[in-house]
């Protein structure tokens, strides 16, 4: 089943023939009177022809939320990218610089403080496991 649009007055309908306007163009192009049933499916057509127009709306808003969030990811993804160079391409913590930094600021050092004790727990987190 195919819905074309009335030439005549724009509304959808389903063909019974090969004609180009709906039957109540039909109807009324032959002087012929408008039933309740024809009313019925005018109003009837009128709700499927906005019910046509939000879809086409609803597809072309989602298409075009669609692209944006792609243009959103791949500029995410090229920024990710760019982070992960500038990480290989920093001096890697040897395990013997760990030690060393964990030497330079271990607690004993500096009377226990917070700041110290928190920096020592993480370069000791970054120690390979043995």
């Amino acid at each position: 089943m195919s819905i074309v649009i009335c030439s005549h007055c724009t509304l959808p309908y389903v063909p019974a023939t090969r004609s180009r306007v709906c039957l109540v163009c039909w109807k009324e192009n032959e002087g012929y009177d408008l039933t309740k049933a024809d009313e019925a499916h005018v109003r009837l057509a009128n709700a499927t022809k906005h019910l046509m127009d939000e879809n086409a709306r609803l597809k072309a808003a989602s298409s075009a939320a669609n692209s944006t969030s792609t243009a959103e990811l791949q500029k995410t993804v090229n920024e990710l990218q760019a982070k992960l160079k500038e990480f290989q391409n920093s001096p890697a913590l040897t395990p013997d610089l760990i030690k060393t930094l964990i030497t330079l600021c271990h607690p004993d050092k500096h009377a226990n403080s917070t700041t110290s004790t928190e920096v020592t727990k993480k370069l000791i987190a970054l120690r390979p496991k043995k």
